[in-house]
């Protein structure tokens, strides 16, 4: 059952990513992407660097177009779920998944954690002046530093396991 959903889920997202759901602002550079229908900022995918990040990761990969697509797709089905059952998500309770990240700019970064999953990590980034580069002036080329000391900048991470169709906090 659990992989007949996983073979629905992948056919919905080839066929979305097909009919232009992912769109590539700047034709030269395939790692900035835009969902539309799902936010009106943009997306920056990580391809094979070796970052720092608290996962864990066995080894960092390129997600593809279709892991990103399906990646959000399952953010958007499972985050009210999410948010009930995580105490510290409450705060974000009443409000569905694009009505609160539709402004934010994401930054995936894909990764092969200890059991062999591949695991989408979506950053989420945000700042409270008008444009982005004024908080995150390097948000193309490296993560949003969730320490930052600056209250402008607002962060967020999730971790999509596309193996598995599961979504949590880190």
């Amino acid at each position: 059952m659990k992989y007949l959903l996983v073979i629905i889920l992948l056919i919905n997202c080839l066929y979305l990513s097909v009919a232009q759901q992912i769109t590539y602002p700047r034709k030269q550079n395939k790692s900035i992407v835009r969902i539309p229908e799902l936010y009106d900022s943009y997306g920056k995918i990580f391809s094979n660097k070796n970052f720092l990040i608290p996962f864990d990761a066995q080894r960092i990969v390129t997600p593809t177009p279709e892991d990103v697509c399906l990646s959000e797709l399952l953010m958007s089905k499972e985050f009210n779920a999410l948010v009930k059952r995580d105490d510290r998500l409450k705060a974000l309770g009443g409000k569905t998944y694009k009505e609160y990240y539709r402004h934010y700019y994401r930054q995936y970064v894909c990764f092969i954690d200890k059991f062999g999953d591949r695991v989408i990590a979506i950053h989420y980034i945000r700042c409270c002046r008008k444009r982005i580069k004024s908080c995150f002036p390097n948000w193309k080329e490296e993560l949003g530093n969730p320490l930052d000391e600056d209250p402008c900048t607002i962060t967020n991470t999730f971790l999509v396991n596309v193996t598995h169709n599961a979504v949590s906090l880190p």
